[in-house]
């Protein structure tokens, strides 16, 4: 059967329900987060505030959560400082993996510091986490007789979904038959991460045999500065049991997504955490999150979606040369996270895929119009599973940031 090139935004949805309702979430620990900045805030007259990167070893999807609490503070009425030049406070935090071999958790530290002195305002610290003990959520996680408890001043986020975003393990649970043997593919992947490339290094599979895969290309400015258009796959590296791509600043990449099962697909493509649907000008595709590649097809995604006939690209370059809309996501992490989350799809009376039938029940089916990236636009119809099945993440360094003048060394001063 000859591939189907195709990809076609998400605009369905039937959620199956396979996480355990009271695991700790980002969303909850983000929300707590920004109310005791908030409050803090107020009780120092303040309604200004920096918001640094959110570090993690080896993980760069600080990223996201950095985003999540500026909108949140945003929505409370207060502004961030870009430059972190303006503010009186700034606020930074950090991620830690957290596995004992039978599970993992992540902790989630952040800290208000005084932007002159940068002496840590540990009253924020000291009540998000008393807000948490008090309800006995986010302080210790446990599954079974393993237990895992947090850091000094940090909060855990055990929610499975969650952890799986923020570490993003390459694996395949394409042959599981319960969320428990999930885990332990994840586990496995998390405490002996392997990289499956092609002989050529060009594609990169979810595990080895997997059905799913994907290949990255760039298109590189040539010395004037100016794009072909032309993306051009490149090899993968690996690098202690992570896949890496040896960008180049001012490269332009796209990902091309494989999927060679007998089912569509659901693809959530995240940069930094990100979802590259997240600022899309249709509200119902920064919502759902989802490409569709079909089944036995291939689709290609160049940049974040901004409508049907744009998107942004995604650039390896300096903050200052992205585009504005980039911007506004937040700063970069130094190393870069690129992952492609796999969810089963299917049409409404075709058969279930088995390993949806083994992880959960549908419910209520919503059905939105959306383009197919590459084709005219249509309308598609399908039912998605909540837990993913496979996932591919690879990482890749970005540039240092540019100096401002006034602290440039005196050798790189313009005359």
């Amino acid at each position: 059967m000859m591939m189907r090139s195709a990809l076609i935004l998400a605009f369905l949805l039937v959620w199956m329900t396979c996480v355990p309702a009271t695991a700790a979430t980002v969303e909850s620990v983000v929300e707590e987060y920004a109310s005791a900045i908030g409050q803090f805030l107020e009780e120092k007259d303040q309604r200004i505030v920096a918001i640094d990167d959110f570090d993690g070893p080896r993980v760069g999807t600080g990223r996201s959560l950095s985003t999540r609490l500026k909108e949140s503070l945003q929505e409370r009425g207060f502004s961030i400082d870009e430059t972190g030049l303006q503010a009186e406070f700034t606020v930074r935090g950090s991620l830690t993996q957290l596995p004992d071999g039978e599970f993992t958790a992540v902790a989630i530290d952040v800290r208000v510091l005084n932007s002159d002195t940068n002496q840590e305002e540990q009253q924020v610290r000291k009540r998000v986490r008393l807000t948490f003990e008090e309800e006995n959520q986010s302080i210790e996680s446990n599954r079974g007789d393993t237990a895992i408890r947090a850091p000094v001043g940090s909060v855990l986020v055990d929610d499975p979904k969650d952890v799986e975003q923020l570490t993003a393990p390459s694996f395949d649970a394409s042959e599981v038959t319960s969320r428990p043997e999930k885990d332990k593919v994840i586990q496995g992947s998390l405490n002996d991460p392997q990289v499956s490339l092609s002989d050529d290094a060009e594609f990169l599979e979810a595990a080895k045999g997997s059905p799913f895969r994907i290949q990255v290309l760039v298109d590189r400015p040539n010395a004037a500065g100016e794009y072909d258009e032309q993306y051009e796959p490149i090899s993968l590296e690996d690098r202690r049991g992570l896949a890496f791509a040896p960008f180049q600043q001012g490269d332009r990449y796209a990902i091309r997504i494989f999927n060679d099962t007998e089912f569509d697909v659901g693809v959530a493509l995240e940069i930094d955490g990100i979802n590259s649907l997240s600022i899309s000008q249709n509200e119902e595709f920064r919502k759902r999150g989802l490409w569709v590649v079909p089944r036995k097809g291939r689709g290609l995604v160049k940049g974040f979606h901004l409508d049907n006939l744009k998107v942004a690209s995604f650039l390896v370059d300096t903050e200052e040369r992205q585009e504005s809309t980039i911007r506004q996501l937040g700063p970069a992490s130094k190393i870069g996270t690129v992952s492609v989350a796999f969810f089963f799809a299917w049409i409404e009376g075709e058969t279930v895929p088995q390993f949806a039938k083994n992880l959960g029940t549908p419910k209520d089916l919503v059905t939105i119009p959306g383009p197919e990236i590459e084709n005219p636009s249509e309308t598609v119809e399908r039912v998605f599973c909540q837990t993913s099945v496979a996932r591919i993440t690879f990482r890749y360094r970005n540039p240092d940031p540019a100096l401002p003048a006034q602290i440039q060394p005196l050798a790189e001063r313009q005359p």
